[in-house]
């Protein structure tokens, strides 16, 4: 069984497409007020910042580095759906974009942004808003892997999902119970007891390195959530996403509504990385469909996604199963729900077609 903080992860890096060229198309009626958030995220390091108009995001070589190997700054547009349109004014640094190129942005209000690179199939940069070091027993959170490694087996023994409780009131060090738990049966792998030094957080930021040659880099939010990045320059190197607890059991009654969705599929021929509109019922199967320009919230004319088979893991207070395409691809998804400032926030993994190699399947959802 793999430890927590070694799992095997896909990589964020610099070589992602960031922007890439294009210009806006005449935007909808949906467009709304910006918010003022700061974010940050690993890989190894990226900052976001906007007022209610305009944004600034680096990227940094190093956790620690202090001058940007990467600055963006531009404009943007938000809205009403959590999406937001930027476009780039400046930018300086190592194969900075160009004046007028554009990226798609998904953002929860004080706990997360998702960057989508227009025109690339890479993955989401994944940032949370910058909060505060836990203290006490204050962590207390459900997780599930973001972003698996291209070679890790999508099978029903994958450790992919589960809880983590931090006391960090034991003196110098803190432990971390992990609980590890089956994609599909939700079934208790196993449980690991991780110990470090939480003295060095700061920023909201700690690293530390639980083995010769290992290094984990976590990053917290002021409402419970976090990114962990573990990685040591060969097989290891991804991100796992914690998120605060629901309260009570998982139903679908209770998610039913309409969301949001930011969806890698690796499984998709092309377009692998898309904004989403997901309307879950009450009961019965729910579905997604793929946006063509997130200004007019169009649909494309491609299959909705199908899910269902929802099925909380008893007693853990967020997390559940469910099936996704069940009528032909047979994928599955091991998720984690939470409410947040009175929206529902919905994080998904698992494959999504059994048929063409189990391949990672990842989405964000927040209620409209």
């Amino acid at each position: 069984m793999y430890k927590f903080f070694s799992l095997a992860l896909a990589a964020i890096s610099l070589t992602v497409v960031f922007f890439s060229c294009g210009k806006n198309s005449s935007e909808g009626t949906t467009a709304v007020s910006g918010t003022v958030g700061n974010y940050q995220g690993a890989g190894s390091r990226w900052q976001a910042d906007f007022t209610t108009t305009d944004f600034n995001i680096k990227y940094f070589a190093t956790v620690s580095a202090t001058v940007e190997s990467l600055s963006v700054s531009g404009t943007y547009v938000q809205y009403s759906s959590g999406f937001r349109k930027l476009t780039v004014t400046s930018a300086a640094g190592a194969s900075p974009p160009s004046p007028g190129d554009q990226a798609y942005g998904f953002e929860i209000p004080g706990f997360a942004f998702l960057l989508k690179p227009i025109g690339s199939d890479s993955e989401p940069i994944v940032m949370l808003d910058s909060g505060s070091c836990p203290t006490g027993a204050s962590f207390n959170a459900n997780w599930i892997i973001a972003k698996f490694d291209p070679g890790a087996s999508m099978t029903i023994t994958q450790d992919n999902f589960g809880s983590a409780v931090f006391n960090t009131s034991l003196g110098v060090s803190s432990t971390a119970a992990i609980t590890q738990r089956e994609p599909i049966s939700g079934g208790i792998i196993g449980v690991n007891n991780v110990t470090f030094d939480y003295t060095t957080c700061a920023n909201a930021v700690l690293s530390f390195s639980p083995g010769a040659s290992e290094t984990v880099d976590m990053f917290f939010t002021a409402n419970g959530g976090a990114l962990v990045h573990s990685y040591n320059g060969t097989t290891h190197d991804g991100i796992i996403f914690a998120a605060p607890k629901h309260t009570g059991d998982v139903t679908q009654a209770g998610l039913a509504g309409t969301y949001s969705v930011l969806v890698f599929d690796d499984s998709a021929m092309s377009g692998k990385l898309f904004p989403a509109k997901l309307v879950i019922p009450a009961s019965g199967a729910a579905t997604a469909n793929r946006i063509d320009d997130v200004s007019t919230d169009t649909p494309t004319s491609d299959p909705a996604i199908s899910i269902d088979n929802i099925a909380a893991i008893a007693s853990t207070n967020g997390l559940f199963t469910a099936a996704i395409d069940p009528t032909g691809q047979n994928g599955r998804l091991s998720c984690t729900h939470f409410v947040l400032n009175s929206k529902k926030v919905i994080s998904c993994n698992g494959y999504g077609s059994a048929s063409g190699g189990h391949e990672p399947f990842f989405f964000l959802a927040q209620e409209r």
